[in-house]
């Protein structure tokens, strides 16, 4: 049974939700999320995936108005270098870090435990990600590396100086 945590509620007055850029409903932060792993990146993914949806963003800013949001959890469930988004988060709206609004679905009131962006593999084998880049395929290995020393610095939650304590 799904413990009841800390229930949120809107503002009133409720925000112009259409005044802010970016909309993000909780399936898509959890598609974001999938990405902070070191593979997608390393591979590539990444940068595609944001140049492809979200052209002049990148993972570094997104997860910051994330952070801001306060729309991240991190009990175990969601992808394992970032977490998941919040059960009863159900669209975030944004401009910048600076500038963002939480609509939350009241009508949630206990959580419901998914991760919806799994990376399940599909029929293919190939796992969640849509095209497939062979190892030598690699652009910079040492940039791919340096990612994931400052994702692991931006999430605050492991050393880099030792990579045997990363989860």
């Amino acid at each position: 049974m799904p413990v009841v945590r800390r229930l949120h509620h809107n503002p009133n007055p409720l925000p112009d939700w259409s005044a802010f850029g970016v909309h993000l409903s909780r399936y898509q932060i959890d598609e974001v999320l999938h990405y902070t792993h070191p593979l997608p990146n390393i591979r590539g993914y990444t940068k595609r995936f944001f140049d492809k949806r979200y052209p002049g963003w990148g993972l570094g800013s997104f997860f910051k108005v994330f952070q801001a949001a306060g729309v991240l959890l991190d009990d175990g469930i969601g992808a394992p270098y970032s977490g998941r988004c919040h059960w009863q988060m159900r669209t975030l709206h944004f401009d910048s870090r600076e500038s963002f609004a939480v609509e939350w679905d009241e009508a949630v009131t206990a959580d419901d435990g998914h991760y919806y962006w799994a990376g399940r593999p599909g029929s293919t084998g190939r796992g969640a990600f849509n095209e497939f880049v062979e190892p030598e395929q690699i652009d910079d290995p040492v940039a791919a590396s340096t990612f994931v020393d400052e994702l692991c610095t931006l999430l605050g939650n492991v050393d880099v100086d030792d990579r045997s304590k990363r989860r």
